[in-house]
């Protein structure tokens, strides 16, 4: 919630437009936890190495390899969940092409399972 309103949404009016929350450890998750990530996003890039991060958590100053978990659009709007340098969950939905609609994406970790779902649909998932 915006400002402690019930009911409200932040509004990105632009590509260059973000949120900051201040790093607290109560935003630490261990292999054992459980989680998730879930956002409305609006595609359409037609660069196909384009890479725009939906949502990050990683430390101050951190580049996104050291990313500990997030969302991010990646070649033509596939989305990414990632956990980790190494625990990346790609969506599967073909053909990646832009799409200018906006989509709800659900990120779900539970103790070392991951689940990418794409519009209320499971698009992958691994342990």
């Amino acid at each position: 919630d915006r400002a402690g309103s019930p009911g409200c949404a932040l509004q990105f009016p632009g590509n260059t437009s973000h949120v900051t929350i201040p790093f607290s450890s109560d935003f630490d998750q261990g292999p054992a936890d459980a989680f998730s990530i879930s956002l409305w996003y609006q595609g359409g890039s037609s660069n196909g190495t384009d890479q725009e991060w939906l949502f990050a958590k990683r430390q101050v100053g951190a580049s996104w390899v050291d990313t500990d978990y997030g969302l991010v659009l990646y070649d033509l709007n596939q989305v990414l969940g990632s956990l980790g340098p190494n625990g990346e969950v790609w969506s599967n939905v073909l053909p990646p092409v832009p799409d200018p609609q906006w989509h709800h994406v659900v990120y779900i970790y539970d103790n070392g399972t991951q689940q990418l779902w794409l519009d209320n649909m499971l698009v992958n998932s691994s342990t």
